[in-house]
């Protein structure tokens, strides 16, 4: 008896000093400002995306928007299942960039308390996005 009681006074503290979630993860659009080029983004491989014809899109974003794109949780690991997260601009195709979360995936343990930022940066060139991923205090994030 006094075995069960202690198994479950370290579950029940365990429960109580942590946090149900690890991070949330935002997108946000710095792509270009002079000319604010709007990006949409969906929750599918590329491939998918692109073969649907009426895809609504999770988010259309302009010049400066952020949206919540997915959030772990302690009992939701990151890689227990495959989250997949592909833009593109307004009209044109979208490509695939699941790849970011398993950089965010390695970096979450490095960051308690922080959600991490997405960021779709200006490009030069015809290869591919320029991501980058920034964390920052949960109070400090404004979707929009």
């Amino acid at each position: 008896m006094k075995k069960m009681y202690n198994l479950l006074t370290a579950i029940a503290l365990t429960c109580i000093s942590t946090s149900p979630i690890l991070a949330k993860i935002f997108i946000q659009n710095n792509y270009d400002a002079k000319n604010n080029i709007r990006i949409q983004c969906v929750e599918l491989p590329a491939s998918k995306a692109n073969s649907l014809v009426a895809l609504p899109p999770l988010a259309i974003l302009g010049y400066g928007a952020s949206v919540e794109v997915s959030r772990w949780g302690r009992y939701e690991r990151p890689w227990a299942h495959q989250h997949y997260l592909s833009i593109s601009t307004v009209g044109d195709k979208y490509s695939d960039i699941s790849y970011i979360y398993d950089k965010i995936r390695q970096e979450v343990p490095h960051h308690q308390n922080e959600d991490a930022i997405i960021m779709i940066q200006p490009s030069w060139g015809v290869y591919g996005w320029n991501l980058t991923v920034e964390w920052v205090k949960p109070s400090s994030i404004i979707s929009k």
